[in-house]
């Protein structure tokens, strides 16, 4: 077959022997996107005025690509704990922290790593700097374990002063035996 085809070149007479390669067109999803893309740079190779999207005043919202006006709330709520951390004593803001941990149940035998995401959006959060939050924690976490340790500790006490209670009204000790 291949020696047939090199001696004679296709024409329409043999051309149901011969298959031709398909023609390798883009999938229709991709026709599209490039068709507009082209029409999208088209439009600015045009247009001989470049378009200015938003008006940039301060440096700042240049640098980043805001409009004139927007405030970080990240930088306000940082600017609000500046002032608080100023105006309140340690005493205070760590009260408020404590209530913070308590209100948002953080566990007593956890870290500050897998704890972070239960506090960090909360407004007392921020009344303390880093090391002092950690300390805080630390603390926190000692003594609420301290406190469930002790409390699992004076129940099974209780369970157990319950239990012998129970077995001196029945005139039964600890070594009787049931058989």
């Amino acid at each position: 077959d291949v020696e047939r085809m090199l001696d004679k070149p296709p024409t329409d007479d043999n051309k149901d022997d011969i298959r031709e390669p398909a023609v390798s067109e883009d999938p229709p999803s991709k026709r599209p996107r490039m068709d507009e893309s082209a029409n999208y740079q088209n439009a600015y190779a045009q247009d001989p005025v470049p378009r200015q999207e938003a008006m940039v005043v301060d440096e700042d919202s240049k640098s980043q690509g805001r409009e004139p006006g927007f405030v970080d709330p990240a930088k306000e709520a940082y600017e609000r704990a500046a002032r608080d951390q100023a105006s309140l004593p340690l005493e205070v803001r760590l009260s408020q922290f404590r209530e913070m941990l308590i209100d948002k149940q953080v566990s007593a035998f956890s870290t500050w790593d897998k704890e972070l995401h239960k506090i960090v959006f909360d407004q007392r959060y921020l009344l303390l700097t880093c090391e002092e939050r950690k300390q805080a924690f630390e603390s926190y976490v000692r003594e609420r374990a301290d406190d469930e340790r002790r409390e699992k500790k004076n129940k099974l006490k209780e369970k157990k002063d319950k239990f012998n209670e129970l077995l001196s009204e029945a005139n039964l000790s600890g070594k009787s035996s049931f058989s």
